[in-house]
Parts: structure tokens; C-alpha cells; sequence
């Protein structure tokens, strides 16, 4: 009987110390996660900021009339990508409320 009850806490030590050192595999690969889990949580981040628009858009009506034009020509303008920064939004353009009215010229062709 005491035989078995030996090889029972042998056993049961090698488990305790198997589990240990279980433990220590997993602490050790958390430590190690941890930073590039941060650097990819960072890089998701700016990333998705750079994807956020400006906090002041104007629509094509409002940056029209503030540049004594039509909303129509405005959006052709988008679309033709000659407005910086402008951006589809679903059905409408928003443009950054800092964005200037770049010359309106054709291409080089003579008005004359």
C-alpha cells in the first residue's frame, strides 16, 4: 500500500510540476503577444483615422454658395477629382471646409 500511495504523489507532482511549467509557456507567449498586439491595435487605429474625414465638410450646395457658383458645377468638379479632398458620401460630395476652388481652366484650351 505504500508503494502505491508514493507513486501517487510522485505522479501527482509531475503533474503540479508539468502545469507549472505549462504555466510559465503561456506567461512567457503572453509577454511576448503583448507588444505586437498593441503595435497592430495601433496601426488599426491610425489607419482608421486617416480614413475619418476632416470635422468641418461642406456639402456642394454650401461650398457652392460660398464660392459664387452652382452646386451642379461643383459636383462635376468632384467627380472630376478637381476639388482636393472631396469625397463621395452615398448620393452626396463632401468637400473639406478648409478646400480652395482650384482655377478654372479647360485643359489649356484658348478662350480666345
Amino acid at each position: 500500500m505504500r508503494t502505491l500511495g508514493r507513486s501517487r504523489a510522485h505522479c501527482c507532482a509531475r503533474t503540479t510540476s508539468r502545469r507549472s511549467s505549462d504555466d510559465a509557456v503561456q506567461q512567457n507567449l503572453l509577454d511576448a503577444l503583448r507588444p505586437l498586439v498593441a503595435e497592430l491595435v495601433e496601426e488599426a487605429l491610425d489607419r482608421h483615422e486617416q480614413q475619418r474625414p476632416p470635422v468641418g465638410w461642406q456639402t456642394t450646395e454650401e461650398y457652392a454658395a460660398a464660392h459664387k457658383t452652382t452646386p451642379g458645377a461643383i459636383r462635376k468638379r468632384c467627380e472630376r477629382d478637381q476639388i482636393p479632398g472631396a469625397v463621395k458620401d452615398g448620393a452626396r460630395w463632401l468637400i473639406p471646409a478648409n478646400g480652395t476652388l482650384p482655377d478654372s481652366t479647360d485643359n489649356g484650351a484658348s478662350t480666345a
